[in-house]
């Protein structure tokens, strides 16, 4: 009888200790999947926060061509079915490189054209003249947009001071001077984090936009949306904080100072092929 009792007391001893050990080895050894994406195995939150922070950076880089306004940060909702056409030729025209580009000739002041355009036919030689082929503009758009975009390839203005115009499969850029009408405000973003769900990536963004030095005293001040009409707050503190230098440092010091009522949003991006492509932009 006793000799049964300790081999029970052995066999439980054991169990007890074999539970241990797994719990030590648990609390020691640190758990991959606190690392890691728990959709997707492959990314680290380093790497997921790399990825969000460069898709940010596009986003953030691109303006519309008269008004200088963030295409993607707006007061309104955007996605592949409501962004428009010339944005989207810009926004490709934009990533070719110089040597696409084919640039030939100069910018002197007399090569604009004040009113209408110059066509290829009656274009000064000496000034400067782009040619590249449609399917480069393609490609840029199947790299950094959902293959359900629809696209018309038309002319479109590419910069303030010049003008693309197609002719077949290709297109001609020429100078002309428009009618500017660029933003009279300052409008600060911020990357905040990123989420990797499956094969969709969640970029989430600050934006704060600033008047300053305005004709109406009143309308100066900090602003919560793209367009400047929601003022949540004079100047005393951008002033204090940034003697009018914008860097990584007082953007964050803005950005957390009005973190509550800044605009905030969420740009998603779905995997095609081994890329993260734009698909929608919204208001949260």
């Amino acid at each position: 009888m006793k000799s049964k009792t300790n081999i029970i007391s052995t066999i439980v001893t054991l169990i007890i200790v074999i539970v241990l050990v797994f719990f030590l080895i648990k609390l020691l050894i640190p758990n991959q999947k606190d690392n890691v994406n728990e959709n997707n195995l492959n990314l680290s939150v380093q790497e997921i926060n790399k990825l969000g922070k460069e898709k940010f950076n596009f986003l953030n880089s691109k303006h519309t061509v008269l008004t200088n306004n963030l295409i993607f940060f707006s007061n309104n909702n955007i996605d592949i079915n409501s962004i428009k056409n010339d944005d989207i030729l810009y926004i490709a025209y934009s990533m070719l490189s110089l040597e696409d580009k084919n640039i030939t000739g100069t910018s002197d002041s007399d090569c604009f054209l004040e009113l209408g355009y110059y066509t290829k036919d009656n274009y000064p030689d000496k000034c400067s003249k782009e040619r590249f082929d449609k399917n480069l503009l393609e490609e840029q758009i199947n790299l950094n947009f959902s293959n359900n975009i629809k696209v018309n390839y038309q002319d479109f203005k590419s910069s303030g001071n010049q003008i693309c115009l197609i002719n077949s499969n290709e297109y001609n850029c020429y100078l002309q001077r428009f009618d500017l009408k660029l933003a009279d405000y300052l409008t600060i973003t911020n990357y905040d984090y990123a989420v990797l769900k499956d094969d969709l990536l969640e970029v989430y963004s600050s934006l704060l936009t600033i008047r300053r030095k305005d004709n109406d005293v009143l309308s100066e001040g900090v602003y919560k949306d793209s367009l400047a009409t929601i003022k949540i707050d004079d100047l005393s503190y951008y002033n204090s904080t940034t003697n009018d230098i914008i860097n990584n440092e007082t953007t964050n010091l803005l950005i957390n100072k009005y973190k509550e009522q800044a605009t905030k949003y969420k740009s998603i991006f779905k995997k095609q092929n081994s890329n993260y492509v734009w698909v929608s932009t919204e208001l949260i």
